[in-house]
């Protein structure tokens, strides 16, 4: 079995895949048997089909988490931050004026 530790969680928590993901949508799921984080596939060596049950509860759990996310219309998020980046333009110090940018070339071409 290969686990994975996350920097996104810390070490305490592992990912298991095969013996029943620890996760869901980056969630901790709560765990029963804190054992098979120090000894994993311990419980799972007497009868592999419970890690099958348990990995599909798991995957139940993370599509009725999925079913509870708030969707929005990607055509109002678009308007949306349209209008935030053109409101906010003003007091963003990283954007430069065309006439102040330092980058564009001074120079102008001339044909002779």
């Amino acid at each position: 079995m290969l686990s994975v530790h996350t920097k996104l969680f810390g070490p305490l928590y592992k990912f298991s895949k095969g013996h029943g993901a620890k996760f869901v949508l980056g969630s901790p799921v709560k765990v029963e048997n804190m054992n098979s984080f120090d000894n994993p596939g311990e419980g799972d060596q007497n009868n592999p089909r419970q890690a099958e049950i348990e990995q599909k509860k798991l995957d139940i759990a993370c599509y009725k988490h999925s079913l509870e996310l708030n969707r929005i219309a990607l055509s109002k998020t678009i308007w949306d931050i349209r209008n935030y980046c053109f409101t906010n333009a003003q007091n963003d110090p990283l954007l430069c004026p065309p006439r102040d940018n330092p980058y564009k070339s001074q120079r102008s071409c001339t044909v002779i």
